[in-house]
């Protein structure tokens, strides 16, 4: 039986919504993204270059707030946005299901990473997703 946290996560994705939990551990890692251009994907190259803002001295982003909230959220870089970078990177490749998928994966580690996080409690915020 899918729970109904699991069967949202499940529906966002086919519907194409990606299923952020906005708790910051990508913005956390701006600093790791930053510094070498051997940290990142080829594909999002251009994009890091691109990038208006900087880390602060822990390598979170400048726009990350106490709350763990993007202050420039409506006005983000297309970086920090996901259904936009499938669109204009990867919607040749992959669909945006495999896509969003994969980023979940990526999301579970960084929430590892970057906020200590527990693989149980993890897989209780993407519960039933995969």
């Amino acid at each position: 039986m899918v729970s109904v946290l699991g069967q949202k996560l499940i529906t966002d994705i086919v519907e194409g919504e990606f299923p952020c939990h906005s708790c910051g551990a990508c913005c956390m890692m701006l600093g790791d993204i930053l510094a070498s251009d051997d940290n990142v994907n080829k594909d999002y190259l251009d994009l890091v270059h691109e990038f208006p803002y900087r880390a602060d001295e822990d390598g979170w982003c400048e726009k990350l707030d106490k709350d763990l909230r993007c202050s420039v959220y409506e006005k983000r870089p297309l970086l920090c946005r996901i259904k936009e970078v499938w669109k204009l990177k990867f919607s040749k490749h992959t669909t945006k299901k495999d896509y969003f998928t994969s980023t979940v994966a990526a999301c579970k580690v960084l929430m590892k990473d970057k906020l200590g996080m527990k693989k149980s409690e993890i897989d209780k915020v993407y519960e039933d997703l995969t």
